[in-house]
């Protein structure tokens, strides 16, 4: 749907984002450029797509995870780092994997959690507006928090270790939702 309004001086056009640019809001733009018209174009309705990843760190030595958790690691604050380190990713993915295109994130979130007896739980959340799904920058933020784990604790537990990094969740995108099944 596009609605619009115009004065002698500008014309404003709300454009569904849900269906695109149509072919009344093209002609509408071309006839404001025509006239030298200012213009603005207001996309309403915005799909805001949702991916999440996880990723499972062992650090084999329970008292190492404890102190990860603490911030007492000799590197400094494991889980800060890691954070940031995933959030980078995230944004430099299309560098990172070939093929994949360059997208705007609306937002990246990397959280943290105790699994079991020795393990960090990474949980990684990419967010776009638009038409394509975010995985891969949801699995990049997982994959390069655990990395960056691994590098801050490799002197006091060499045997730590990367599980899985698996796809959870999945919203938009041409193939659709996603949901991960957990299997026995």
């Amino acid at each position: 749907t596009v609605t619009g309004s115009s004065t002698a001086d500008a014309l404003v056009l709300l454009v569904d984002a849900r269906k695109g640019v149509l072919e009344q809001t093209r002609r509408h733009l071309a006839v404001a450029a025509l006239m030298r018209v200012p213009h603005v174009v207001i996309a309403v309705n915005k799909i805001d797509l949702v991916e999440h990843s996880e990723a499972v760190f062992h650090t084999v030595a329970t008292d190492v995870r404890a102190r990860v958790f603490d911030g007492t690691m000799e590197k400094g604050e494991v889980l800060a780092v890691a954070r940031l380190a995933g959030i980078q990713g995230a944004k430099e993915t299309s560098r990172l994997v070939p093929l994949c295109h360059p997208l705007s994130l609306s937002h990246v979130k990397v959280d943290f959690t105790a699994v079991g007896e020795d393990a960090i739980g990474i949980v990684a959340e990419a967010r776009t507006i638009g038409p394509t799904g975010v995985e891969m920058e949801a699995m990049t933020a997982a994959a390069v928090a655990a990395l960056t784990i691994y590098d801050m604790v490799k002197g006091a537990c060499r045997d730590a270790c990367i599980e899985e990094v698996v796809l959870l969740h999945k919203s938009g995108g041409k193939s659709g939702t996603y949901d991960r099944v957990e299997t026995a």
